[in-house]
């Protein structure tokens, strides 16, 4: 036994050791979620109970079933094109890819004054492309962006705000990609030209700060608002969410990109894919989501639905023609043998008696 072992200090000193390794693995444990598996979406509510609560996000939102609110005004993003400082920071943090943002920017049009923290994305993959997180009328797109900030007037920074009931704004932007040949978005391709550099989990690097407002769609008037929850955990039900109506387009090459080139792995480990970053559509329950704008009767329905919509009045329409042509054919076939038939019947009769006569002496003269 050595000297050090017998020592009363050195006993602390290995014992507040092991405390902290064991305190340590105990909170990696607690921390570690995945979208699939023992760690996947449908078990987060036993690691953080508030996944499991009644104001969850994302939703499928109905737009028969919002309410207009003719107060809400247009979003005001400020401070977007000029971030007020040089460069941003792009990192890979294990679930998605994360763009620091300036504390210079801020939102007007919501009931506080809201500081922007981050932007990341969702996406699908080549194979199973649905990228979005919310959805309409059941309808999903390939990718889905979010820009989070925290309620600076109440709230020191983001981590004091995440979960408070006011704490947090996150604006949704869906994303959907143009046809193959179509070119870049030179907004998105400011930071996408180094998701090569966030490849594997952990990886950060420096871009050039941009305007993040390129980034937004251009009627900012336009979009659905309700509350809910951080799409991931620890679900947090603090967000005021708005969801905009009007798409962005990205390349077909840009969400390939986006597809293909970032790991859920770190650099030293086994190489995954990072794909279907995406929590499925959480129960509405008693909540109201709100719309800024008049929602047109073709909106209630899915792009699928006014489809088959159209198709079935197709099919419809040609069986009723099909319909109206074997009647009439069918009617114009009787109408034909019953005109032969009299005029057969006509030929066959046997002529009067003074018809006879007249013919008789005709013949004889």
């Amino acid at each position: 036994m050595s000297v050090l072992s017998t020592c009363p200090f050195y006993r602390i000193l290995q014992c507040a050791v092991l405390i902290l390794t064991a305190s340590q693995h105990m909170s990696e444990s607690a921390s570690s979620w995945t979208y699939l598996g023992n760690g996947g979406q449908e078990n987060w509510k036993e690691v953080f109970p508030d996944c499991g609560g009644t104001a969850q996000s994302p939703i499928n939102i109905q737009t028969a079933n919002v309410s207009y609110d003719e107060s809400l005004p247009p979003i005001q993003p400020i401070g977007y094109s000029n971030p007020g400082t040089d460069y941003f920071t792009l990192r890979n943090n294990g679930h998605t890819v994360v763009l620091s943002l300036s504390s210079s920017m801020h939102l007007r049009g919501l009931p506080y004054n809201f500081t922007a923290a981050q932007l990341h994305l969702h996406w699908g993959s080549t194979s199973l492309p649905i990228g979005s997180e919310h959805r309409i009328d059941g309808e999903f797109y390939p990718a889905e962006m979010h820009i989070v900030h925290y309620n600076s007037e109440k709230y020191t920074d983001i981590n004091d705000a995440k979960n408070m009931p006011d704490g947090l704004a996150v604006l949704g932007i869906f994303l959907e990609a143009m046809p193959s040949s179509a070119a870049d978005n030179p907004a998105y391709g400011k930071f996408f030209k180094y998701l090569e550099n966030v490849s594997y989990a952990g990886q950060t690097v420096a871009i050039p700060a941009f305007s993040v407002h390129s980034l937004l769609p251009d009627h900012l008037d336009q979009y659905f608002q309700y509350k809910g929850s951080l799409t991931t955990p620890p679900c947090h039900q603090s967000v005021t969410w708005t969801v905009f109506h009007e798409k962005v387009q990205i390349s077909a090459s840009q969400l390939d990109k986006l597809q293909t080139v970032i790991y859920s792995s770190r650099s030293v480990d086994v190489p995954v894919l990072l794909q279907n970053n995406v929590r499925e559509p959480q129960p509405l329950n008693q909540r109201t989501v709100y719309s800024s704008f008049h929602v047109a009767h073709a909106e209630s329905f899915s792009k699928g639905q006014i489809f088959a919509i159209a198709l079935g009045t197709i099919l419809g329409l040609v069986a009723i023609l099909g319909i109206v042509f074997f009647v009439v054919r069918t009617y114009s076939k009787k109408n034909r043998m019953d005109v032969e038939g009299k005029t057969s019947e006509a030929a066959t009769k046997p002529p009067s008696g003074p018809a006879e006569q007249v013919e008789v002496k005709s013949f004889q003269a």
